[in-house]
């Protein structure tokens, strides 16, 4: 397999950098720029059918992100990509629509909210939606509006300050539906201060997880929810992890 590293954050001129660079054969692109200057544009001037993985890493900054809602126009261009990673806290795109891409891996915020995704293949989603900072739970609205037909193990990655019970929630449940393994860091799930009650909860919602192979709750304090084994007993797909993947 073809693979190209760029790191164009530093460069005088990114798009002529990455036009020189990239050729036709590449499969798997990985590039790295300053804030809000990532090329794709470049990676839209014409079809790339070799790339089949893409890599978007953009840096931080304290600028206050928008969104222009401009034409997404590189998806069309990359026929065949099946594994995706955008990393950027301002929405590099507005929408994405795409055949094959199997994998998606999202940090921070590349989308607008209101963005859809028609994604009719993506199987496997890790999102992380903020990286250095707490954020409210409104940050995974965008993600359970969406319909996927074909996803079965989603990853939620980050520190979450909650103010509901989100497995409660309608729009959840459906997103949850179609699931078969789910990673959630308890952040999201119950406020701090109803913590203890993560295994009634869980259970009461029973019926809306049990279709589940796995659900991993991540960043628990295993002496504040108490004993699992009634717990465990009703839905057996639950595993409680003191670990938080990925940070």
């Amino acid at each position: 397999m073809k693979r190209l590293d760029l790191d164009l954050s530093t460069s005088a001129d990114p798009e002529g950098q990455l036009r020189h660079a990239l050729a036709d054969d590449v499969e798997e692109l990985r590039v790295r720029a300053a804030w809000a200057e990532m090329p794709t544009n470049v990676l839209a001037e014409k079809p790339r059918t070799a790339l089949i993985r893409l890599s978007l890493i953009e840096k931080m900054s304290d600028c206050e992100p928008a969104c222009h809602h401009k034409p997404d126009a590189l998806w069309k261009q990359v026929p065949n990509l099946e594994k995706l990673l955008l990393r950027s806290e301002r929405p590099l795109f507005h929408s994405i629509t795409h055949p094959t891409l199997e994998m998606m891996e999202l940090e921070v915020h590349p989308f607008c909210d209101s963005g859809h995704w028609d994604l009719p293949s993506l199987r496997t989603l890790t999102y992380k939606p903020y990286i250095e900072s707490e954020c409210g739970i409104e940050a995974l609205d965008s993600l359970w509006g969406q319909r996927l037909p074909t996803l079965r193990d989603v990853s939620i990655l980050g520190i979450f300050s909650t103010g509901e019970r989100t497995l409660s929630r309608p729009e959840v449940w459906s997103f949850l539906a179609g699931l078969e393994r789910f990673w959630i860091p308890i952040d999201a799930i119950l406020p701090d201060d109803q913590l203890e009650d993560l295994c009634a909860h869980l259970m009461e919602e029973a019926d809306h997880l049990k279709h589940l192979k796995k659900l991993v709750i991540t960043g628990v304090d295993l002496d504040v929810i108490g004993d699992l084994s009634a717990l465990r007993q009703k839905l057996p797909i639950v595993e409680i992890s003191k670990e938080r993947p990925g940070w």
